[in-house]
């Protein structure tokens, strides 16, 4: 509990000691513990879980934090609220399962490769309320082929689709900035459209 009187998770284990399942495949985070309102996910909460397959994470939780759902290899789905407002380096990175992922509007910063090694992932929305695609945010998503960039997006960081599945890509006219290796190492990738816009 915070001096704000909310509650903070800090850890969860879906296995005991000898790697015997202890939770259940579909977790539904609280929206209170002890009588407190549960507002954020702390850095590796939720990461290397073995059974888990579905997350969903209350209304009222407005950050998740670095690594919090990374490396869960069985993890499928997980439901974001619109409460969030801050998502951290890696939250959801190397989950080699998850297929799709609806990053909500009221989301203002995402951190460092958020998905990235995400090897599975297809179907990605994201936000009006960011202006950029932050560093390495898809990198190796390699079945990564489409995808709808926010028009409130005007920078493309860094390794941002670096190794992703993508076979043509159009950068939007809204971007300005294209950062070093954004598109390096994808292999399927024979056409690139630059609009004008791009200065950088």
């Amino acid at each position: 509990v915070n001096d704000r009187n909310e509650a903070v998770i800090t850890g969860y284990y879906d296995v005991d000691e000898d790697y015997n399942p202890i939770g259940d495949k579909d977790v539904v985070v609280p929206n209170t513990l002890g009588g407190y309102p549960v507002t954020m996910i702390y850095d590796y909460a939720f990461s290397m879980l073995e059974v888990t397959e579905s997350i969903t994470i209350p209304e009222g939780v407005k950050v998740i934090g670095e690594a919090a759902f990374a490396n869960c290899e069985g993890l499928k789905k997980v439901n974001i609220p619109s409460t969030v407002t801050t998502i951290d380096a890696v939250a959801f990175g190397a989950n080699s399962s998850l297929e799709a992922i609806v990053i909500p509007n009221n989301v203002v910063e995402l951190g460092i490769g958020v998905l990235a090694m995400n090897e599975s992932l297809k179907e990605v929305t994201l936000p009006n309320t960011i202006n950029k695609i932050p560093e390495g945010t898809f990198m190796y998503c390699e079945s990564l082929e489409k995808i709808d960039i926010p028009k409130s997006v005007t920078e493309i960081e860094a390794g941002a689709f670096g190794g992703t599945g993508f076979t043509e890509f159009t950068v939007p006219d809204t971007i300005t900035t294209i950062g070093d290796n954004a598109f390096a190492e994808c292999e399927n990738l024979v056409k690139v459209t630059i609009p004008k816009s791009v200065t950088k």
